[in-house]
Order: structure tokens, then C-alpha cells, then sequence
């Protein structure tokens, strides 16, 4: 095990906010450490030279925070774990099934295992059998579990609500600087600088289509830059739906929106086409959920593209080829493409899996999907796949008037726009990622939703 400049300080910063501040300060710097998404903070030789991201450890002791004697915090514990319930059932199980199942199914099933690397071609499999990616993914998820349940007792505090506004601005804004830099100094000596974040054992891309180059920040590829930036923007968009530091969340989406579209990512013009389609579908249900300026806002915004994509047109027609052609590579040609079809088949290993070990599965971190719901399929059965969906509708409340339009305070609201978010982040990674984990994100603003929108108390301190 070796410890990265990044780990360090993480255990500076967040030992400090330990002893120093509390519960609620070391569950934003989680979050801004979520900003490292190619850094790593430990490096585990022993699993394979597998990374441990800066936030994971950050989580690490977020969780000693919560759960240590003193100032009313580790008896808030039981609360925590009885409104995340559903939740605590999905990672504790699916932890459970990466030490069990895939000893129990060893060498019953060839498919591509998570870790793809030792593998000869393209759509080559091994026999299934216990490997480090088991013990690594069993560790996400407890993480991803502690991570709600610390967000959850964090947002007890009585400042809660406006300090994670101003997290959510701070890591949108730093988000779309870090991808603005990374276009600019692509190709530049000074691309150095970013690359000294890159330092995981992840697959490092720096990827270009038609000669444009796509974002990654210092992400180690696009999809992944795009793919956190998403709940980010759903978070900022929806808290300036409900007037919340209107002026800063309104500009941080907008940027966010901007460089989600310059990352020229499948997953993200996906990924917000749906998450429209769905906010579509709210305004004709409830149209009392907007602002007046919202429809000033969207005007605005319709014009100049329609004025833009007119001047385009007029000035260079092969720009506006060259670009019709790019959107639909990334969209309705993408899967004609080896990459689609690579991923199709990945997707469809969960599916398999789930039908023929008869809704058990083969163990999280068994196996490599391109799809977060059919790795819950395959990898912890009906059971992960229940508890899951059953977490997703208590987050979102659907039946709740607040989900939809301004609640009676601003917990409510700042609640309701991270239940949202929490689903930012799902859309995502229900056709991108390669495992079952939700993840870190998805279990703050589950737990923070969660804690904000129940709360019947709030901590002084």
C-alpha cells in the first residue's frame, strides 16, 4: 500500500475538520474531494495496484466522526440507518454475494470480469472465480452506504442547508474551470499540470472526434468527466428553480449545461435528454412548479441557439455537417459502432446472469456491465434489484407536493433538489457503468435528501 500526495492531504484536511470542526464540515470536503475523479489517495498493491479515490478516504473518516461517542452523533445512528433502510440492505447484501457467490458459481459461467485487462480481444471471457475487483467493489459499497448515512446525521446541523448550496456552487464552478483548462491546454506543455492529478490506476484517455477534442478535465476520460458533472448540474438547475442563491446556482448550471455538451460524451447528451424529457413532463403536470423567469430564461436560450445555428449555417454549411455528423455518432449511430456493440454485450451479461442463476446472481464485482441496473441484476439478484428501486422511490418522494414545487423552508427545498440530483446521478450510470456501485455522490444527496426533507430536529453544532 502506498499513500499519494492526494492521501496526504486528505488526512491533513480532514483531520483537522475532525478534532476542529464536525460532522458537517468533513461531509463537504467529501464532496469537493469528489472534484479528484482521477487521482487516487491510496494505491493497493496487495489488490492489484487498485485506487483508492480521495473522497473514499475522506469518507473513511467522515464515518469515525459520526460513529465516535459524543456530542449526540452516534445515537443519531439508528435514525440514520432506518431512513436509509433499503439502502443498508442493497450494499450490505451485495458485499455479502462479492465474498459468497462467486465461490459458489466458480468456473459455472464464462463472462467478462470487471477488471478486463488480462484478456486477449475485444469480446474475449474467463471463467468466473473470486478476484481483487470482488474485494474492492464489496469496499464502494460500504462506502457508498456510510456515505448516506454520515449525510444523513451531517445535515442534522442547523446551517446544513446552506452550506451544502455552497458546495454544490463551489464544485460546479470548479468542475467547469477544471474542463475549460483541460480544452485549452490540451496539447500544451502546461497540459502537465492536470496530468499530476491523473494519477490512478485507471485507463488515462485523452480522446478526440472529427478533430474536435473532447473534455475530460482531470477525469480520466470523457464519459467519466461528463458523467459526474450531470448530478452537479441537475443540483445547481434545481435549486435555481426554487430561488435558492439564484444568481450563482443560475450561472453554475449554465456552465455546467456548456461543458457537458463540449464533452461531446454519448452518456451525457443521453443522460440530459432524459432528464428534460422528465422535467418536461413535471411543467405540464405541475406548472405551478416554475418561476416566472424560468420561461424568460428558456426563451432567451431557444432564440440565441436558433440565431446561432442560423449564422452557422449561413457562414460554414461543413461545420454544421461536420457537427450534424458528430451528435449522431455519439447518439442513434453509436451503437452500430464496435464500442456500442462491446457495450450491448457487456449490458446483456447481467441479464444473463440474472435469468440463469434464477434471480440470485454471480456477486458484485464479478463482472463487467455497461449498465449500473443490469449489474445489479446480475450481480446481486432480486434481492439488490428491490432494495435499490425501493431506496430510488424513497429518496424521491414522487407523492410529495415539495418534489415538484417550493417547500414551507429552505431544508425542504435544498432536500427536494438533491432527491433530484440523486437522480442526475443514476441516469448516467444506468447505461454507462460497469458495476453495481452507485457510489459516493449518489449517497450523499440520497443521505443529505433524505436527512434535510424528514428532519424533526437539527444539531447546534
Amino acid at each position: 500500500m502506498s499513500l499519494s500526495v492526494f492521501g496526504l492531504a486528505v488526512l491533513a484536511i480532514c483531520g483537522y475538520l475532525l478534532f476542529f470542526r464536525g460532522p458537517l464540515s468533513l461531509l463537504a470536503s467529501v464532496m469537493l474531494f469528489s472534484l479528484l475523479g482521477g487521482s487516487a489517495a491510496i494505491v493497493l498493491t496487495a489488490l492489484g495496484g487498485a485506487s483508492v479515490r480521495p473522497e473514499l478516504l475522506a469518507i473513511v473518516i467522515l464515518s469515525a466522526a459520526v460513529c465516535a461517542p459524543g456530542a449526540g452523533r452516534a445515537q443519531l445512528m439508528p435514525s440514520a440507518i432506518m431512513n436509509n433502510f433499503p439502502l443498508v440492505v442493497f450494499c450490505v447484501y451485495g458485499a455479502a454475494t462479492a465474498f459468497i457467490l462467486p465461490r459458489l458459481f466458480a468456473g459455472e459461467f464464462q463472462l467478462v470480469p470487471l477488471n478486463p485487462r488480462a484478456l486477449t480481444s475485444r469480446f474475449d471471457t474467463a471463467p468466473l472465480h473470486f478476484t481483487p475487483q470482488n474485494i474492492t467493489t464489496a469496499f464502494y459499497l460500504l462506502a457508498t452506504m456510510m456515505a448516506a448515512l454520515a449525510a444523513w446525521i451531517a445535515v442534522q446541523h442547523k446551517a446544513a442547508a446552506r452550506t451544502l448550496v455552497l458546495v454544490a456552487i463551489i464544485v460546479g464552478a470548479v468542475h467547469v474551470a477544471l474542463g475549460l483548462a483541460d480544452l485549452v491546454l490540451t496539447g500544451t506543455p502546461l497540459d502537465a499540470v492536470l496530468e499530476f492529478f491523473r494519477n490512478a490506476n485507471y485507463a488515462q484517455h485523452n480522446q478526440a472526434m472529427d478533430g474536435f477534442i473532447r473534455i475530460n478535465g482531470i477525469f480520466p476520460e470523457p464519459s467519466a468527466y461528463a458523467t459526474f458533472a450531470l448530478p452537479w448540474f441537475v443540483l445547481n438547475f434545481e435549486l435555481w428553480l426554487r430561488n435558492i442563491s439564484p444568481v450563482a446556482t443560475g450561472f453554475t448550471a449554465a456552465g455546467l449545461l456548456s461543458v457537458l455538451s463540449l464533452s461531446l460524451s454519448s452518456t451525457a447528451i443521453v443522460g440530459l435528454v432524459i432528464y428534460f424529457v422528465i422535467f418536461a413532463v413535471r411543467c405540464a403536470l405541475v406548472p405551478s412548479s416554475l418561476k416566472p423567469s424560468f420561461f424568460l430564461v428558456a426563451g432567451a436560450v431557444g432564440v440565441f441557439f436558433v440565431l446561432a445555428g442560423l449564422s452557422l449555417a449561413l457562414v460554414s454549411p461543413e461545420f454544421v455537417h461536420t457537427v450534424t455528423d458528430l451528435f449522431l455518432g455519439l447518439t442513434v449511430e453509436k451503437s452500430e459502432t464496435s464500442s456500442g456493440v462491446q457495450r450491448l454485450a457487456w449490458a446483456r451479461q447481467g441479464v444473463d446472469l440474472f435469468v440463469s442463476t434464477y434471480g440470485v446472481g454471480v456477486g458484485a464485482g464479478s463482472f463487467r456491465s455497461s449498465s449500473m441496473i443490469t449489474a445489479i441484476m446480475g450481480s446481486s439478484g432480486v434481492i439488490g434489484l428491490a432494495t435499490f428501486l425501493w431506496f430510488l422511490f424513497a429518496v424521491m418522494k414522487p407523492l410529495h407536493a415539495t418534489t415538484y414545487r417550493l417547500g414551507p423552508s429552505e431544508r425542504d427545498n435544498v432536500g427536494a433538489a438533491l432527491s433530484w440530483s440523486m437522480l442526475g446521478a443514476v441516469l448516467p450510470a444506468s447505461f454507462a457503468s460497469a458495476s453495481l456501485d452507485p457510489g459516493v455522490v449518489f449517497g450523499v444527496f440520497s443521505g443529505a435528501s433524505l436527512g434535510l426533507r424528514r428532519s424533526d430536529f437539527a444539531m447546534a453544532a
